[in-house]
């Protein structure tokens, strides 16, 4: 860390968008202010609800408190938030939580006192499911291609280096943002899939935080038809714009990364196979929209699909292998 006299140089920030869980957010500040981690790292809060005063007076008059609040006066969306916590940070780095989940004070408190040492642009860090177990489980060090989408699915717990990302991330939003479904639901993603063909992005497992104990609150992310990213014509939307922006990609890479890109673009489309089951269990007319969708995604495809289809069994074989 850099020093002033006595006054550290914060280089860190955790940044949070909140839509309308202010009681569990206010909660999570008061955690941070009472654990001292205001002295390590600076603390953002993007507002995407039309209530302007957010922050509760225990939260304002604590001392020492500098909580930076951006207003967007109405919902605008998780990637548009994503953006703006990028956008409105002070320090190079900033790791992004949610405001129904709760960090390990103490294991950020480190982070931010060794980051002169980080040599990543995007940083993976593990995070705990309710029960205290990991939910990510990947190996320490760079994170390969296609283990991207596993390892930065779930936004909170990551953290970015902003002088190398936030190009990236406007580039990527003024082409691909507005309809595309992959970057209105996981804006994370598509920017470590760009970062990867010339930056370091790498997982390190040091639980950095996790749920509360009451779970994680329901999700308010939907698409203009009112439909969560849980539901299956809202997942073939999502891989079918992050197939588009993959094969866009493409045009950028060299010989291998083309490989590892053209793998991960089948996967998807293997994935929208095995989804093909799920529309033909009902008649109804949600599932034949499913089902239409799924088969235009795969015809759109046929090489990808069959590719990522034998990469598919190749790695479930081998990990029934594996487990024997």
């Amino acid at each position: 860390m850099y020093k002033g006299g006595n006054k550290i140089r914060k280089r860190l920030s955790v940044a949070v968008a909140t839509y309308k869980r202010f009681t569990e957010l206010n909660q999570e500040l008061v955690r941070w202010l009472d654990g001292n981690l205001q002295d390590y790292v600076e603390f953002l809060v993007v507002n995407d609800s039309e209530r302007l005063q957010i922050l509760e007076p225990a939260v304002v008059s604590w001392p020492r408190s500098e909580v930076k609040l951006i207003n967007h006066k109405r919902n605008l969306g998780y990637s548009e938030a994503f953006q703006s916590m990028l956008e409105n940070c002070n320090t190079e780095y900033c790791l992004i939580t949610a405001d129904d989940d709760r960090l390990n004070i103490s294991n950020l408190i480190d982070i931010a006192r060794k980051i002169d040492t980080c040599s990543a642009d995007i940083v993976a860090f593990e995070w705990l499911s309710v029960d205290g177990t990991e939910i990510k489980r990947l190996p320490a060090g760079n994170i390969e291609f296609e283990r991207l989408r596993h390892a930065l699915n779930h936004a909170p717990g990551i953290m970015y280096k902003r002088s190398t990302v936030l190009p990236v991330l406007r580039s990527i939003s003024i082409k691909f943002g507005g309809n595309s479904y992959a970057f209105r639901f996981f804006p994370q993603v598509l920017l470590a899939y760009k970062v990867f063909l010339k930056g370091k992005i790498k997982f390190v497992p040091i639980p950095v935080g996790g749920y509360r104990q009451e779970g994680p609150a329901p999700s308010d992310l939907k698409d203009s038809n009112g439909k969560g990213y849980g539901d299956a014509e809202v997942q073939i939307e999502i891989k079918t714009s992050m197939i588009e922006f993959l094969l866009n990609l493409k045009k950028g890479a060299d010989k291998s990364q083309k490989k590892k890109i053209s793998t991960e673009a089948g996967f998807l489309c293997a994935e929208s196979v095995l989804m093909l089951r799920e529309s033909l269990k009902n008649r109804d007319g949600a599932r034949r929209k499913l089902f239409v969708k799924c088969v235009v995604l795969i015809f759109s495809h046929p090489a990808l699909t069959i590719i990522g289809f034998i990469d598919l069994i190749a790695k479930r074989t081998g990990a029934v292998l594996d487990s024997k």
